[in-house]
């Protein structure tokens, strides 16, 4: 799961903190929805394998996360229905973190 901020209004660190808030919301929804509670330590063993955060960060992060021959599979519309918010999303990373590999 990928969950770019590009927001230019906010600092580096806040687009961070942005996409770790939209990060382990999604993570917080999937566990309740398979489980029908939180537990917790799902939830931050989930967030080992999510990328989040400013372009820089997400451009990072698979880097020092994962092996180099793995494969990131992109999920833009997860713990969301709104269209304009998927388009965002899928906006915000070809336009801010691609252009970075």
């Amino acid at each position: 799961m990928i969950f770019t901020c590009a927001n230019k209004n906010l600092s580096q660190a806040e687009q961070d903190e942005k996409g770790l808030e939209e990060a382990r919301a999604a993570m917080v929804a999937y566990w309740q929805a398979m489980e029908g509670t939180v537990d917790q330590a799902k939830v931050e063993g989930g967030m080992e394998n999510a990328v989040y955060g400013s372009p820089a960060k997400v451009k990072r992060m698979p880097e020092e996360k994962f092996h180099p021959e793995d494969r990131l599979m992109t999920w833009f519309d997860f713990n969301t229905n709104d269209a304009a918010v998927v388009m965002k999303r899928m906006e915000d990373f070809m336009l801010h973190v691609k252009p970075l590999f």
